[in-house]
């Protein structure tokens, strides 16, 4: 809720005992009207006087807004409004309190002041855990450059000092172990926090202030933590302060992957830190997974340069052959192809041998389209199968001179290699990367057309499927016949591939070519099912909508466009295109289309929709009746269908309560709203009394079991 605005010096004109009921008034007129969702419209009237004034008016303007809850006044450092809604929870008939302890913290240490900190700790006696190793915690109170909450936390004698959430958990059983203080750990942990973020600052403090017996579990983790941001001066740090205590070999990892070549440099002046890579014994494999999924060449120059690095990756290969481990080694040849580096880096870090006899290797050749590589293998006697398997796996690359020389060079007698095939047919890979060059290459040497075959037969489909992202080879299959004697079940394919694409061009295009006699052999009471995905409304895309409902001509009424029921999916919150998705909604409607209201309304109730709701209830023909279903009936939600039908979605706070749904039924439909209700059981017993509350409807409930199961 918005800070209250402060009076004028002159006295109101009304006693405040007088303006307190006209301000309540007011608040609930605005809330009942088509803006309630809009919250400032609700506070706009408060505003007239400090909330101190008026608390009454306060906690009537909270009834209709229940979105606001302890955390976001502790967000907006209200201490007041904490106050007053702790006190009213208390009292009969109080509104309950709602706040949600992991995100409380961070909130409470981002205000300017401490006090509202200092609230929750001393005066409301509510449970707050501090999970030291959440990252947003350990970012909001280390974030101050004067150390505020370090210097707060050490005049109070460093409480809450206990294990991470897990451990607490893990330790429910036992009260003594349950609440063991362990003050190792969230030094550590800001000792780590610190090492990320650069703050030699804050590491000063920690050491001054605690000492260093924390330092043993910390060190090797914030080492870790300033590798991987570049910090050589937080290295260097702690290589002056505890340099024997940590095991040096961890920083190399996040400095591979990050391509941190300061930090390398730094290590390769530092003997001691070098020593690392002269462990016995030590899985190395790892560490160079690491290295070559960066690919990045400074990186590797680097290692190639370290006689200890070189050594440790011969001691790799020799683990990796006397383990049979040869997964690992093919896991690093496709990240050296993978990230474009090729033949030479193969040769630098002896890989070349791994290649003899495994098919692997030749098949990601072909695919990355690496004619050296190919060449190499080639003259080693390392590449298998025969030359139709060779082009087949060179197709996705697009290489044009790869192929040819797969054709010049490859003996057409050598056979294939048994159950190695690709899953594609060659027309359809090279539509779908849209290679024409390929695909008259294809034709050249004499790759058939995939078959027709009997009726609905989904070869030549697949074909144009793949190239609807592509005009000119939708032109060029269409000139070579490859269109000839398909059906129409044949084209629903690519015809929903662009619809779910948005491709407005090849749609139009479609509907000009594809011979409308193909249409006319259908039976008329038999429209074709055309699956239009999520997306088409979850995002809005009216163009696509309109297209099919009044653009399409001779294919509208071939197609069932309401397969699926695909509208219902305008109503999706999680997409960030409202606007965009009732607009789809609207054109859907308009035109005549079929709709389940309950549906609709069910589906925009759950995920706080309610511009939704209000247009369903104020621009359609749907019924109270409608309502009444989406509210109470048992078919609601199908669970079947979609993920995001469940009552209690933990990662959505806002979607589990329903908050703007529940206070947008109140409002419109009140009698509706107090009808038992078949949204939940709820896992939280905190979020079916907060909706019992809000609506007052007792119907809600929460699975009992599930909570004892938990606790």
């Amino acid at each position: 809720m918005n800070a209250a605005v402060d009076q004028p010096v002159d006295m109101p004109t009304l006693p405040i005992y007088l303006a307190d009921p006209i301000i309540i008034l007011t608040i609930r007129l605005v809330a009942t009207s088509s803006s309630l969702w809009h919250p400032t419209a609700v506070v706009q009237p408060l505003n007239v006087l400090s909330r101190i004034h008026v608390p009454l008016a306060t906690k009537v303007a909270l009834l209709h807004m229940p979105h606001i809850d302890m955390n976001l006044a502790t967000k907006c450092g209200d201490l007041y409004l904490l106050k007053l809604m702790h006190q009213w929870s208390k009292q009969p008939r109080g509104r309950p309190l709602k706040y949600d302890w992991s995100e409380l913290l961070p909130f409470a240490l981002k205000c300017d002041t401490t006090r509202v900190l200092e609230w929750w700790i001393d005066e409301s006696k509510l449970f707050l855990y501090w999970d030291w190793g959440a990252h947003e915690l350990m970012e909001a109170f280390c974030d101050p450059l004067e150390h505020t909450w370090l210097e707060w936390w050490k005049a109070r004698g460093y409480p809450n000092l206990k294990h991470t959430w897990l451990e607490w958990w893990n330790a429910r059983g036992d009260p003594n172990l349950r609440w063991k203080v362990d003050s190792d750990r969230p030094l550590a942990d800001i000792s780590v926090h610190a090492s990320g973020n650069g703050r030699v600052d804050i590491l000063d403090w920690v050491l001054r202030n605690a000492g260093t017996t924390w330092m043993d579990s910390a060190g090797a983790k914030a080492a870790v933590a300033a590798a991987r941001n570049g910090h050589v001066h937080i290295l260097e740090w702690w290589f002056l302060q505890f340099q024997a205590r940590i095991d040096w070999i961890h920083v190399f990892s996040p400095a591979f992957s990050g391509g941190q070549v300061t930090v390398l440099e730094w290590c390769g002046n530092h003997p001691l830190v070098m020593e690392a890579w002269s462990q016995p014994q030590k899985r190395w494999a790892n560490v160079f997974l690491t290295l070559f999924d960066s690919g990045l060449v400074a990186v590797l120059e680097w290692c190639k340069s370290q006689p200890l690095v070189m050594e440790a990756w011969r001691q790799c290969l020799d683990e990796c052959l006397r383990e049979f481990h040869k997964s690992e080694i093919l896991s690093m040849f496709y990240k050296v192809l993978g990230r474009g580096l090729g033949l030479d880096w193969l040769r630098a870090f002896d890989m070349l041998p791994f290649a003899d006899g495994n098919r692997d290797f030749t098949q990601e050749a072909c695919v990355k389209g690496d004619l050296d590589l190919v060449q190499e293998l080639h003259n080693r006697g390392f590449l298998l199968g025969s030359r139709n398997q060779l082009a087949e796996f060179a197709l996705p690359s697009g290489n044009l001179e790869l192929l040819k020389w797969i054709q010049a060079n490859i003996d057409p007698s050598i056979p294939n290699v048994e159950h190695w095939h690709f899953r594609y047919d060659s027309y359809q890979v090279a539509s779908s990367f849209g290679n024409i060059d390929v695909l008259d290459w294809l034709l050249r040497n004499g790759y058939p057309f995939p078959s027709l075959g009997h009726t609905g037969d989904r070869s030549r489909a697949s074909v144009f499927s793949a190239a609807t992202k592509h005009l000119p080879v939708l032109e060029w299959l269409f000139k070579h016949g490859l269109a000839s004697g398909m059906q129409m079940e044949d084209w629903t394919i690519s015809l929903e591939r662009a619809s779910n694409r948005g491709h407005i061009d090849v749609l139009d295009w479609l509907a000009k070519h594809i011979p409308e006699e193909t249409g006319t052999a259908l039976p008329s009471t038999r429209p074709i099912p055309l699956a239009l995905s999520r997306d088409v409304f979850s995002k809005g895309r009216v163009d696509v909508v309109e297209w099919w409902l009044h653009k399409s001509g001779w294919l509208k009424h071939l197609y069932d466009l309401n397969h699926g029921h695909p509208y219902r999916y305008a109503c999706d919150s999680r997409c960030g295109c409202e606007d965009l998705s009732k607009a789809a909604l609207k054109v859907w409607y308009d035109a005549g289309q079929p709709m389940d209201f309950a549906a609709c309304i069910h589906a925009a109730s759950i995920n706080g929709r309610v511009d939704v709701l209000d247009w369903l209830l104020r621009s359609t023909s749907a019924s109270e009746q409608d309502f009444v279903r989406a509210w109470s009936s048992n078919e609601f939600p199908d669970k079947t269908e979609s993920g995001n039908m469940y009552a209690y979605d933990r990662g959505n706070p806002d979607k589990a309560n329903h908050a703007k749904s529940l206070a947008w039924w109140r409002a419109n439909l009140p009698n509706v709203a107090k009808m038992p209700v078949n949204r939940g059981p709820y896992c939280n017993p905190v979020h079916a009394h907060y909706m019992q509350y809000v609506l007052s409807n007792r119907d809600a409930k929460f699975t009992v079991k599930r909570i004892r199961a938990a606790g």
